[in-house]
């Protein structure tokens, strides 16, 4: 296994509902939130029980193209219906689904957009509509906001529309995270937890309660997240470092004991060894550094926190021979400069 992830964590992307799904790639720990949870919502409306006639039963065959994946076909017949119907807010609705799942995101605004203008009631159409703007690059959330929460208030209080609440209280906490709202994202991040507990929904909370500077109320819902990525020792190393940062170095040894159990390398014995020093226990530490240098004796890091471990416990020849040691390798590196640094200080103390 490759261990390139150095020391940071990279925030996936925000994407939206339907065909463009909701995709994680790793960590957030600042800068752009996280995504929502991994549901998406669902083109399920009934069919419209206006008055029979030809643009009536267009979307019907769309409907049932719907029902296929046919998209190309179904816009055919949702185009036709349109043509026959223009003020029905539902056929521009599934056309607007058809659209997305195309991969015609601009148009399906245009389309969820007028669904909404054409019939207030179709709350699919405003949260739809809501999560493209949240989507997008820079994300509107000031527009989604004015689609979202009216959305909130009409999604029916049913079983089987929770995982569109969820999504939707996501879509409303994630835009308020982004204004730096960070109450109002918790209440609506929970919200969503309360309609349907899952994974993403977790680790957003606990980034943005991580960057609100909670961070022992972020702890537990890293915690979480992680029970859906035991066999993933990457994802593990990283909710380490996360739980480090957010001052928990007893559980970032957890996670990195799960990891190195997956997958002794070097990377994660280091990063281990870095939080047992942060949790005040430099000889847990320093046996991993040693067994990182097993693994690579030419591994500048190692030998640069087995210094500062040794310095923990008042050993400065040790220390010294380690800082050393990182200069030998190579004197250019970043971390051979913060060596060299590292022994001038021990220098003047003498």
């Amino acid at each position: 296994m490759n261990w390139s992830i150095g020391m940071s964590m990279k925030s996936p992307r925000l994407s939206v509902f339907g065909a463009l799904c909701l995709m994680t790639s790793g960590l957030a720990c600042g800068g752009t939130p996280p995504p929502p949870p991994d549901s998406a919502l669902v083109a399920d409306p009934p069919p419209s029980d206006g008055t029979p006639g030809e643009g009536l039963s267009e979307m019907d065959r769309g409907i049932a193209y719907v029902a296929q994946e046919e998209w190309e076909e179904a816009k055919v017949h949702f185009d036709e219906a349109i043509a026959s119907m223009p003020k029905n807010g539902e056929a521009h609705y599934y056309l607007a689904v058809t659209q997305l799942n195309l991969g015609h995101a601009a148009a399906a605004e245009e389309s969820f957009r007028k669904a909404v203008e054409l019939d207030s009631d179709l709350y699919l159409a405003r949260a739809q509509l809501g999560a493209l703007y949240a989507g997008s690059e820079p994300p509107r959330c000031e527009q989604a906001l004015e689609v979202l929460l009216p959305a909130l208030e009409s999604i029916p209080d049913k079983p089987e529309e929770k995982s569109l609440r969820a999504d939707t209280e996501s879509y409303v906490g994630f835009c308020f995270w982004d204004g730096k709202k960070y109450e109002e994202a918790t209440t609506h991040y929970e919200a969503s937890l309360a309609a349907e507990d899952l994974p993403n929904t977790r680790l957003a909370l606990g980034s943005m309660l991580l960057e609100a500077k909670k961070n022992a109320a972020a702890v537990p819902h890293f915690e979480a997240y992680a029970k859906t990525v035991e066999k993933d020792p990457k994802q593990l190393v990283k909710l380490g470092q996360t739980l480090a940062r957010a001052g928990a170095p007893d559980k970032c040894v957890e996670m990195l004991d799960k990891a190195i159990a997956l997958d002794e390398a070097k990377v994660p014995l280091l990063i281990r060894g870095r939080c047992k020093l942060q949790n005040e226990d430099a000889e847990g530490a320093r046996g991993d550094f040693t067994k990182a240098l097993e693994l690579d004796n030419r591994f500048q890091d190692a030998y640069f926190f087995m210094g500062v471990a040794w310095l923990e416990s008042n050993n400065r020849p040790k220390a010294a021979e380690a800082f050393q040691q990182v200069i030998r390798i190579d004197k250019t590196t970043k971390v051979a400069k913060a060596a060299q640094q590292r022994l001038e200080s021990l220098a003047k103390k003498r």
